[in-house]
């Protein structure tokens, strides 16, 4: 019940789509069969986890040390060959997404012609991921101004609340949450911070695990709690879904399963992109436009696109009115591109190699 009613769960779908939200079943599924000692059903779903997103593979690499730190407990300190199972796995755990993580980032990733592009949501901590390592060790107060501020303690009650801060009270799977909290909190960026968007899905499996093994914690150090504990349980559960959930009764979002104007329009303008174009497009247009070679964020072009399809109500990456109307300003000026539009908001700029049916018989000549 806490999973399913848990706030963070909910909020990786309501915004776009994002791959990451496979992650939390698929690492979920890992530490169970971890947990059981089935090796080979745990290396296929953590392999599977890692080869998610590339910051995630971090958070298999954690689950190693978890394991590393759970097997060196004085009670497991033995040398049967199930112990020696536990070590080899453990270290191949740590080894290969150590490996898989500099592959990807070093090698994988600038191959295809990408990388890790949101270090510089990191800036005010240095230039560099070294530089940010090296203020982190001179100068400490910096991480402390970074990470205590309300909102991020806000955030934090919220990622802790629905679930009785449980995890807090066994030390070892609050390891499972470095990296998921060391990204959120350690930005300036609010979107990851305020747990409306997809990006506590790092966090998930480890709060999930770690909550199990504070109920066994509780339950092992105060037995007779067991009861009033279930009910203090119950009640933080559904007070998180209901106070704090995006899909909770009061604020249920009806409209995600009603067709609106706008979803009609970016249908129809999804439709006028032929497949041998490259295309730049608002971030919620660019998924159902993935199947090509070369498909941009609008305004993070690394060269200009075939094809622009805009909406001047949704200014999202563009920071206002003027940083829109500068980004059209640039297309239009090259000299290479006509603007059409529709219903005076939405907005197709074509480069005049080409031509779409579907379009009105005038380019517009004025600036929207």
């Amino acid at each position: 019940a806490a999973y399913l009613l848990y706030p963070s769960l909910h909020a990786i779908q309501m915004f776009d789509f994002h791959e990451v939200a496979f992650f939390v079943p698929l690492l979920l599924g890992a530490i169970y069969f971890m947990e059981t000692e089935k090796w080979l059903w745990a290396g296929l779903l953590g392999a599977l986890a890692a080869t998610v997103k590339e910051d995630v593979i971090l958070a298999v690499l954690f689950v190693g040390i978890f394991l590393l730190f759970k097997t060196a407990r004085p009670e497991n300190k033995n040398t049967d060959n199930k112990d020696r199972n536990k070590k080899i796995a453990v270290a191949v755990i740590i080894c290969s997404a150590l490996i898989y993580f500099v592959l990807v980032v070093k090698v994988f990733m600038p191959a295809a012609g990408g990388g890790v592009l949101r270090i510089d949501r990191y800036s005010h901590l240095g230039e560099t991921a070294v530089a940010m390592v090296q203020n982190a060790m001179v100068h400490p107060l910096l991480l402390v101004k970074t990470v205590f501020t309300l909102p991020k303690m806000f955030y934090a009650f919220w990622l802790f609340f629905p679930l009785l801060f449980l995890p807090l009270f066994s030390w070892r799977p609050l390891i499972l949450l470095i990296p998921g909290l060391a990204e959120n909190l350690l930005t300036n960026y609010f979107p990851q911070y305020s747990s409306l968007y997809h990006y506590d899905a790092i966090i998930i499996p480890g709060m999930l695990v770690a909550t199990i093994y504070g109920v066994k914690t509780v339950i092992e150090r105060w037995p007779s709690k067991e009861r009033p504990l279930r009910f203090l349980f119950i009640a933080t559960i559904l007070a998180g879904f209901l106070l704090h959930s995006p899909i909770r009764p009061t604020t249920f979002p009806i409209d995600y399963f009603q067709t609106t104007p706008q979803e009609t329009a970016y249908r129809n303008l999804v439709k006028l992109v032929p497949e041998n174009a490259s295309v730049a497009a608002h971030t919620n247009l660019v998924p159902h436009l993935a199947n090509r070679e070369k498909v941009y964020f609008a305004g993070f072009e690394t060269k200009r696109a075939d094809i622009v399809l805009l909406d001047a109500e949704n200014l999202f990456g563009f920071g206002g009115e003027d940083a829109f109307a500068n980004y059209v300003e640039g297309y239009r000026t090259s000299g290479e591109y006509n603007l059409y539009s529709f219903d005076e908001r939405y907005f197709v700029l074509l480069n005049e190699k080409f031509r779409l049916s579907g379009l009105p018989a005038k380019p517009q000549q004025e600036n929207p």
